[in-house]
C-alpha cells in the first residue's frame, strides 16, 4: 500500500491559491473531495513526478458557495480502491491579496483570533476600525470560531450582548445606545462576551454629506459602502453616437432628445482617504459593484479613470473613477431626481 503525506493548511479562501503538496512513494494516485453532505464534488486521478504530487483548486469551490460564506470538505486520496489518506479543510468564500497582510496569516492571526480585529473587511487590520458615517452597513465575523461578543459605549453607559449570528450592525447599535442615554456615541468596544477582553474599537467619524455611493462586494463576498465627492459628471452618448457630456459647470441650456437605451457614463471622484489603499484597492477588485443615488441601486461596472497607485504613492488623495452603467436607463428619470445643491440652475434646467 503507498505511502502518503497530505500538506495544506486548514482554511483558504475559495478565489485565493488553494493548494495541496501530496508525497508518496507510488507513481500515481486518485483523490476526491467531499463536501459536508457527504456528495463527492470533484476528484481524479494523478500522477507524481519525483514522488510528488501539487493540486492547486483555486476557484473550483466559488460556484459551490452561492448559499454559504464557509464550508467544510475531506480530500480523500485513493490507492487503486485503497483510501490511504485524507485531510478535512474550509473553504471561505471570497478572495484575498496576500501582499496586504504581510507575514501575517489571514484566519490565525485575524478571522479566528478572539484578540484581534476578526471582522470580514479591509478597512483595517489593526485594533482601531475608522468608519465614516455616511459608509455604515453591518459588520460580518465567523461565529463560531469568535463566539460570544458584547458591545461597550465610549460612555460606558451599558453594553449590548451580541445575538450570535456573527453580524455587528454598528449603525443600529449607535442607534440603541442613543435611545437609552440620549447621547450619540461614535466610539464603540467590541469584546469577547466570555472574558470581558477587548478586541478592538469601532470608530464612527463625521464625513461631509453625499448623495452618491459605491456598493461593492469586498474580498469576503459581503457588501460595503464607498461614499463619492457630491459631483459626478455624465457622458452620454446618444444613438446617432453623439456623445453629450455634462458638469457641475455647464452654463448652457440646450433642449436634447435622446433614446432611452442610450449609454450612460459616470465620472466620479473620492477625496481625502490617502491611508485606506487596502480598502480602496479592495473596490477596486470587486467583482459586483451598484451605485447608490437617492433610493435607487444600479448595477454598475467601475474603473480607473486615470493611473492612480495604491501601494508606493500614498502622496494620492483623489481617487479617481469612470462607472459605467450595465442595464439600459430611462435617462430622464435618472437625471432628474431631486439633485438640490449639487448642479447649477442651468444645468438643472436641461433636464427639468
Amino acid at each position: 500500500m503507498a505511502n502518503v503525506t497530505i500538506n495544506m493548511v486548514d482554511n483558504f479562501m475559495s478565489d485565493s491559491d488553494i493548494i495541496v503538496d501530496i508525497t508518496t512513494n507510488v507513481p500515481s494516485l486518485s483523490y476526491e473531495i467531499v463536501g459536508f453532505d457527504g456528495a463527492v464534488v470533484f476528484g481524479g486521478a494523478v500522477s507524481t513526478i519525483s514522488n510528488k504530487i501539487e493540486l492547486n483548486l483555486k476557484g473550483l469551490f466559488t460556484p459551490l458557495m452561492n448559499d454559504y460564506y464557509f464550508n467544510s470538505y475531506v480530500i480523500k486520496i485513493y490507492d487503486g480502491n485503497s483510501k490511504v489518506a485524507e485531510k478535512e479543510f474550509s473553504v471561505f468564500k471570497g478572495r484575498m491579496a496576500s501582499e496586504i497582510l504581510g507575514d501575517k496569516n489571514l484566519f490565525e492571526d485575524f478571522l479566528f483570533n478572539k484578540k484581534a480585529n476578526f471582522l470580514f473587511t479591509n478597512r483595517s487590520f489593526g485594533d482601531v476600525i475608522f468608519v465614516p458615517e455616511t459608509e455604515l452597513l453591518p459588520f460580518f465575523f465567523h461565529s463560531i470560531a469568535i463566539g460570544d461578543l458584547e458591545i461597550k459605549s465610549e460612555n460606558d453607559s451599558g453594553y449590548i450582548l451580541l445575538a450570535p449570528l456573527g453580524v455587528i450592525d454598528i449603525a443600529q447599535h449607535r442607534k440603541d445606545f442613543f435611545n437609552n442615554t440620549g447621547k450619540l456615541d461614535s466610539v464603540f468596544r467590541v469584546l469577547e462576551a466570555a472574558t470581558n477582553s477587548v478586541a478592538f474599537f469601532i470608530v464612527i467619524t463625521k464625513a461631509p454629506a453625499t448623495r452618491y455611493k459605491i456598493k461593492f462586494k469586498n474580498a469576503f463576498s459581503f457588501f460595503e459602502l464607498l461614499a463619492l465627492d457630491d459631483y459626478l459628471k455624465f457622458d452620454i452618448t446618444t444613438t446617432n453616437n453623439e456623445a453629450i457630456r455634462y458638469s457641475i459647470e455647464d452654463k448652457k441650456s440646450l433642449p436634447i432628445e435622446y433614446n432611452k437605451k442610450a449609454k450612460l457614463v459616470v465620472y466620479a471622484s473620492v477625496s481625502n482617504r490617502k491611508d485606506d489603499f487596502a480598502f480602496l484597492s479592495d473596490m477596486l477588485l470587486s467583482t459586483e459593484y451598484f451605485l447608490l443615488f437617492e433610493e435607487e441601486e444600479y448595477p454598475v461596472k467601475v474603473s480607473l479613470e486615470q493611473p492612480f497607485s495604491i501601494v508606493t504613492d500614498t502622496k494620492v488623495d483623489v481617487l479617481k473613477l469612470k462607472i459605467e452603467f450595465l442595464k439600459p436607463l430611462n435617462l430622464n428619470d435618472f437625471l432628474t431626481m431631486p439633485q438640490k445643491g449639487i448642479f447649477t440652475e442651468a444645468f438643472d434646467a436641461i433636464f427639468n
